[in-house]
Order: structure tokens, then C-alpha cells, then sequence
């Protein structure tokens, strides 16, 4: 697993977690995280379609899209991008595990993401 395809999965399980039925869904942390996430990437890379896994989020197809369309705009290296889903994944382990397994994913998955994203957030931190 590399950066964009942590990106990617992070964000297909916080649309499935969003999908649950549930009237505070908007208030759960891992929901807020996402739509951060969501809100950031609109900012900063306006080509990206970052709703594209609202519907269908473990749409194998739409996945490759969006990995596509986050490798071409080169998110993996902004670190930005990379300490949102850090935390969005942080909190799709915490409250909603069970998130990935609806797109095929599995919690030693998200684990994995958390690790794949921390390695270069560490090395920026020690740069300052």
C-alpha cells in the first residue's frame, strides 16, 4: 500500500461509515473528519472529485478514479492531505472498524494506512 491508495481506502470507508443510517451521523467524529478531508482537497485540488465514493464507496472503479485523480495531482506529498487522513483513519479505527470491512478492507488495513502515512509526517516534523 502506498500514500494515495491509504488516501483512497480512508476515504472509501468514511463514505460507507457516513452511509450508516444514523440521525447524528454528521456529528461522529469520523463523519467530521471526512467531510474536513473532503473540504480540503476541494480547496486546494479543485480537479479532484472527492464525492465520488458518496455513492457506491466500495465501487472498485470509482476507487481507481479517485487514486487516479490524487496521484496526478500529487496529494501524496502534501502533508496537509496526509495529517487529515491520518486522523480520519485515527478515527475510523476508533469509532467505526467495522467501516472498511464495507469496502472490502479490513481494521489491520486502516492500521496499515495509519503507519504508511505517519513515516513522512515524522521526517517533515523533524525537518522543522
Amino acid at each position: 500500500m502506498n500514500r494515495v491508495e491509504a488516501i483512497a481506502l480512508a476515504m472509501s470507508a468514511a463514505a460507507a461509515a457516513q452511509l450508516r443510517p444514523n440521525v447524528l451521523a454528521q456529528k461522529r467524529p469520523e463523519v467530521q473528519a471526512y467531510l474536513a478531508l473532503k473540504k480540503l482537497l476541494a480547496e486546494k485540488y479543485p480537479t479532484i472529485n472527492n464525492d465520488i465514493l458518496d455513492v457506491g464507496p466500495a465501487s472498485v472503479e470509482r476507487q481507481n478514479v479517485l487514486k487516479t485523480q490524487l496521484k496526478q495531482a500529487g496529494v501524496d506529498t502534501d502533508t496537509a492531505v496526509l495529517h487529515q487522513t491520518r486522523q480520519l483513519l485515527q478515527y475510523l479505527l476508533q469509532h467505526d472498524s467495522k467501516s472498511a470491512t464495507a469496502v472490502f478492507g479490513t481494521t489491520v488495513d486502516l492500521q496499515k494506512a495509519i503507519s504508511i502515512l505517519t513515516k513522512p509526517l515524522e521526517a517533515f516534523e523533524h525537518e522543522q
